[in-house]
């Protein structure tokens, strides 16, 4: 096989290596949202409230699956009035918090590990080039 075709194969590994470990780094940040991410609700400053006696968690998200079904109004109030009603956070919440953390760091774990596995790929071919050269000479 020629050198032509040697390199651009080897290029295509590459690329078809990066693109398969695209969403693997993806799962793997998300995963490790659940698992290690500490939400934050204290840096929440205004949460909803719904008005229902039964009602027992403030939210950080508006459409949050525990405020979906309510009939009850919602109210928009401070974090401190809701814990003075004793209301705590909500846990549908917490865990949106949770990824949206790590959702912004995506691009910081994708690109080492993308260059992490491309450069054996691309030293692999410098050291046919200079195999090759050690050849000629």
């Amino acid at each position: 096989m020629d050198r032509k075709k040697e390199n651009k194969i080897i290029k295509i590994i590459a690329i078809a290596i990066m693109l398969a470990t695209i969403p693997a780094a993806l799962g793997i940040a998300r995963l490790g949202a659940l698992i290690f991410a500490e939400p934050e609700p204290w840096r929440w400053e205004y949460v909803y409230v719904s008005q229902s006696p039964r009602a027992e968690c403030y939210h950080h998200y508006i459409k949050c699956e525990g405020l979906k079904h309510t009939k009850y109004t919602i109210d928009n109030m401070a974090l401190d009035e809701a814990e003075e009603l004793g209301k705590r956070p909500c846990e549908y919440c917490l865990k949106k918090d949770k990824l949206h953390k790590y959702d912004k760091a995506i691009p910081w774990l994708i690109l080492p590990a993308e260059m992490l596995l491309c450069v054996p790929l691309l030293l692999y071919d410098k050291r046919q080039a200079r195999k090759r050269e050690n050849k000629k000479g």
